[in-house]
């Protein structure tokens, strides 16, 4: 009889399942959507249904908290089973929606991924504090979440520990009886226990009778444990690095560093998070002092706010807003409204917090004062700006400047048409670019857009992180070196590394050697039968710099050059030779081209015998 009631039985488990299905229907449909698209997505391999794939995967996984939200807030306002399904119907509109919104490839371009993380967050944040909209609900507010957060570990400790058992017998039938185990299982079952499993799991404890939390007064001792010695010494710490950079920035009157707006958002996290997990206990006599905290938090948190808006405005000044930056604005200005409200506000109601996190995550994802939005207008903004100061901007067209270009300014560029490119696509360019040239971009690999644009404009792309004394980096490939003509020749030598003058590196053929070394100040490659390159007679000279310096500024070279155009025909005493670079990359100075990498081919073959 004891056994009996302390597990469960399996018609137990068997009716929870059911009730839980029965409660939560399109919640697990979507779950097992979800899934059943991760799989598939694994099994594709980046294959020609892999965009559709992901469409209907981030769909799915929309659906999850959004299904649960509506069903926590139906449960709230019908009693009857069917008007709670019917409400819950909406969500498929919404979720039908949103997949036509989305483009061929819902995660090809950061925006389309991080609108994706913001309306996650979103409905998190709806789920928190949906079925407590409005009244004194304060007390079952609380103990809801309490519920869906330890329900949350305990769904994910179940979860891996299932996962871990399993996969280790996978491994056992692989190892000990020599059934083949595809590595693509465990990934594929991972999916499934991530999405289905612990999906069920944390349903089955979703708390169910919600006015009944109102009067629930319990709170477990771990949490206060942690929240007193884990998150308050945190807290602590972050305070103390924080009030002390003020302090260094006062006495210096230097400005922030933009890391520091990561620590000052970390310390509010913290602080927020131990804030809401003592809230039940600052009305008792012997936690008085969590009331003394909270009022000193946010009292603390005023100049950090400060701090934070001057870390991010300066940013923003200095190189305009981007999504990420907008971000940060958004969760300072979500911070300012909390801290104001728990500094004045009399009624203290911990629902605010919530509610503001989902207003800023679905305000920046959609809509003219998006995060997307705003930033493509201020980077545009920012490239007219420094295109119409160089004469680079003719009748709305982009066009090569015709002097020389600040260092700076070429690496703004740069960084600008690679953040549109990255973020926005390349048809963010189209107001500044002919269709002839949109259309031939759109035919290369995404990564090598940028680099064709600033091209174009007749300078080398330069990263965002170089100096004026690094220079521009550059890389040259061949696109068809796999299937070159070697007729005429008698040898093919592959060549790698930077062979250096001092050390040059020796390659046989037949009965002869020949010699390969790299001056990668002037770019010249010397080639010889003897190690002696002085020796003119046997030595072949290939200065290197122009012809690279030329392709490396080359518009429209793609990823790839055609193999004529990184091909050299040598003629020296008694050989002849081609080479061919296969890869070559480095730095463009102000004195020419510097070689860093290199790769080639070479075909050799002898004119004399000796």
């Amino acid at each position: 009889m004891g056994i009996s009631r302390r597990f469960p039985s399996y018609q137990h488990v068997a009716g929870s399942a059911a009730a839980t299905l029965k409660r939560f229907p399109l919640t697990l449909l979507a779950a097992v959507v979800a899934s059943a698209a991760a799989v598939a997505l694994i099994e594709s391999d980046g294959g020609e249904h892999a965009s559709l794939i992901n469409r209907i995967l981030s769909t799915a996984a929309l659906g999850i908290p959004l299904f649960i939200a509506l069903t926590a807030f139906a449960e709230r306002l019908f009693n009857r089973y069917s008007r709670r399904l019917l409400f819950q119907l909406g969500g498929v509109v919404l979720l039908m929606i949103y997949y036509i919104s989305l483009p061929d490839d819902p995660f090809d371009l950061y925006t389309d991924t991080l609108r994706f993380v913001l309306l996650f967050a979103g409905l998190h944040f709806l789920v928190a504090f949906v079925p407590y909209i409005g009244g004194a609900q304060i007390q079952g507010f609380w103990q809801y979440n309490k519920s869906l957060f330890l329900r949350i570990l305990i769904s994910a400790l179940y979860t891996g520990v299932l996962y871990v058992g399993l996969a280790i017998a996978l491994a056992a039938l692989d190892y000990l009886f020599g059934v083949d185990i595809n590595e693509d299982y465990y990934a594929k079952m991972w999916m499934i226990m991530v999405g289905c499993f612990n999906t069920i799991f944390f349903l089955a404890g979703f708390p169910r009778d919600l006015p009944a939390l109102n009067g629930e007064m319990s709170y477990p001792k771990g949490l206060k444990i942690f929240t007193q010695f884990v998150l308050l010494p945190l807290v602590a710490l972050y305070f103390i690095i924080l009030f002390a950079y003020e302090l260094k920035i006062i006495v210096q009157w230097e400005l922030p560093k933009g890391w520091v707006s990561q620590l000052v958002l970390w310390y509010a996290v913290v602080g927020t998070l131990s804030l809401l997990l003592l809230h039940p206990l600052r009305e008792i006599a012997e936690n008085k002092w969590i009331k003394t905290f909270m009022t000193w938090f946010f009292r603390a948190l005023v100049p950090l706010i400060v701090l934070l808006f001057f870390a991010i405005l300066t940013r923003i000044a200095d190189y305009g807003i981007t999504a990420n930056r907008y971000l940060v604005v958004a969760l300072a200005i979500g911070l300012a409204v909390v801290t104001l409200y728990f500094m004045f506000a009399r009624a203290k109601d911990i629902r605010i917090i919530p509610i503001v996190l989902a207003v800023l995550a679905f305000v920046a994802a959609y809509g003219p004062w998006s995060a997307f939005s705003i930033s493509e207008s201020s980077q545009k903004s920012r490239l007219e700006e420094i295109l119409e100061r160089n004469d680079m901007l003719v009748d709305g067209h982009m066009v090569a400047a015709d002097g020389e270009l600040s260092f700076e300014d070429r690496r703004e560029m740069s960084s600008i048409i690679d953040y549109l490119n990255d973020w926005h696509g390349i048809d963010a360019l189209s107001p500044y670019l002919s269709d002839s040239m949109l259309l031939a971009l759109d035919t290369l690999p995404k990564y090598s857009r940028s680099t064709e644009v600033v091209a174009m404009l007749g300078f080398q792309y330069v990263a965002p992180w170089r100096t004026p004394e690094e220079g521009a980096y550059y890389s040259l490939n061949t696109a068809d070196w796999g299937s070159l003509k070697v007729d005429g020749f008698d040898y093919m030598i592959r060549l790698q590394g930077v062979p250096m003058p001092d050390a040059s590196m020796a390659y046989g053929f037949g009965d002869d050697t020949v010699f390969v070394a790299l001056d990668t100040i002037t770019t010249t490659m010397f080639l010889s039968l003897t190690r002696e390159l002085e020796d003119s007679t046997r030595t072949a000279v290939l200065p290197l710099a122009d012809t690279l310096g030329v392709l490396a500024l080359k518009p429209m070279r793609g990823w790839a050059q055609p193999s004529e155009e990184m091909m050299f025909d040598i003629a020296c005493g008694d050989f002849v030779a081609r080479l061919v670079l296969t890869n070559v990359g480095g730095y463009i100075r102000d004195d020419g081209p510097h070689v860093d990498t290199f790769s080639g081919i070479l075909l050799i073959r002898k004119t004399k015998t000796e």
